[in-house]
């Protein structure tokens, strides 16, 4: 695992008390908009869809699979209340640390803190860059994208999650897979 390797053993040692395993069951909110996010979360198997609500519809902003860490920074660092819903897509497991050890840690072992902040910076950019990529690509490209970036969330994800997330309607994604799925029988 990374972090394992980027922090000594007795810092992994001190920052792995702290840690708990959390069995999260299909469909259930890991925190619903309104609550302030108190955890950072590692996905160690499942995957997780990062939503809003508005007008009693939801948008689908991001997916959460094994190996991404999970949480709604701004809440977790503002202590303001999330504008956006956590739910498991199915039965998942993720490794929690609160925020009061996680702070604790932080001021003790500034190789945590620095660790933490590489994380940040990394997972920003890329889905940053996801996100500005997919706004602007065509549907082939989004399609496409997911396929060589992605291509577990077309198992793990609902046709109409994923369809909501890409920007198309569940119809027009059904067509782009039919339609590379006769070129790869070609």
């Amino acid at each position: 695992m990374y972090l394992h390797h980027a922090i000594s053993e007795a810092d992994w040692l001190h920052l792995a008390n702290e840690l708990t395993l959390v069995e999260v069951p299909a469909r259930s909110l890991l925190w619903r908009a309104g609550q302030v996010v108190d955890s950072v979360g590692f996905v160690v198997q499942g995957c997780f869809r990062f939503y809003f609500e508005k007008e009693h519809k939801d948008a689908t902003i991001q997916f959460f699979t094994d190996g991404e860490f999970i949480s709604d920074h701004e809440s977790y660092v503002m202590g303001t209340p999330s504008r956006y819903c956590c739910q498991a897509l199915g039965a998942c497991k993720l490794i929690r640390i609160p925020r009061e050890p996680m702070e604790e840690i932080k001021t003790a072992r500034p190789e945590i803190k620095e660790l933490e902040r590489k994380i940040l910076e990394v997972e920003f950019i890329r889905l940053r860059n996801e996100r500005i990529y997919l706004q602007y690509a065509t549907g082939d490209e989004k399609y496409r994208y997911i396929l060589e970036n992605r291509p577990h969330l077309l198992q793990l994800v609902p046709l109409h999650m994923l369809a909501d997330f890409l920007a198309m309607t569940p119809q027009h994604l059904s067509r782009l897979r039919a339609r590379q799925k006769g070129k790869q029988n070609a």
